[in-house]
């Protein structure tokens, strides 16, 4: 934000400072001419070397200070450059190693009277765990706060995946607030947020929408999810699942929504 600001107040003076050259060249020609102009241009050298030596003294300040906003404003074009260069090297090595983490994941999941599932791995272990979670239909006159403690009961009661589940949601934790505590544009860190949004599948998004506001997420996880509006895309469960998340995220627009 402070690197923006520099910006652009290095553009506004040099807007003034070309702005100022014009008009003071124009003004010390006018004052010049007019108090010791005569009929016409002067064929004596030595009056040449007058002006010239006049104009040279009238805007040879303001030239001096344009060129050095000019050496600042240079400088920090390159140095967001640069920042941008190194900010989008860290972000897609961390989105690469998020996927890693995802495909490493391995687990059991206990269904109560079937027992434990073979051990399964990455995605498929989410896909199943989403399927787990939302498998029970509700009555249609339970609350959001009713469902919502149900889901947390059979999310945080869940064997997490040898750990390796929590890892994941660290790490991607961690992503989250590499891109917000970013030096970059708010424009661009929605950019970039988005690009992380793309690499989720739905049950993906499911999981982290239960996390969010498990006791693993609510302190951290849940304000920069809100704040990035995270969720917007996730798809519809059920009309119980629709009044919840609007409960949990009333300023995010929910593009897929059963309840008005």
């Amino acid at each position: 934000m402070k690197k923006n600001i520099l910006d652009i107040i290095l553009r506004v003076l040099f807007i003034i400072s070309f702005l100022a050259i014009v008009i003071i060249i124009f003004l010390a020609i006018y004052m010049y001419v007019d108090t010791f102009g005569g009929d016409g241009p002067s064929p004596n050298l030595s009056d040449w070397g007058t002006f010239g030596d006049y104009m040279g003294g009238t805007i040879g300040s303001i030239l001096g200070f344009a060129s050095i906003v000019l050496v600042c404003f240079t400088f920090v074009k390159q140095n967001n450059s640069q920042i941008l260069q190194q900010f989008e090297s860290t972000f897609f090595n961390l989105l690469l190693l998020q996927i890693e983490i995802k495909n490493s994941i391995r687990g059991c999941l206990d269904v109560g009277e079937k027992g434990l599932t073979n051990k399964l791995t990455g995605g498929e272990y989410i896909n199943e765990l989403v399927k787990y979670i939302y498998s029970e239909n509700f009555q249609s006159d339970y609350c959001a706060l009713e469902y919502k403690q149900y889901l947390l009961d059979r999310f945080e009661d869940l064997d997490q995946a040898e750990q390796t589940l929590g890892f994941y949601f660290r790490h991607l934790y961690h992503i989250f607030k590499y891109v917000d505590e970013s030096n970059i544009p708010d424009k661009m860190k929605n950019k970039y947020i988005g690009i992380l949004q793309a690499q989720m599948n739905d049950n993906e998004l499911h999981m982290c929408f239960l996390n969010s506001f498990s006791k693993y997420g609510i302190e951290k996880f849940y304000p920069i999810l809100s704040k990035y509006n995270f969720f917007e895309n996730i798809r519809s469960k059920n009309s119980h699942f629709d009044k919840l998340k609007v409960e949990l995220y009333p300023n995010t627009k929910f593009k897929f929504n059963t309840v008005i």
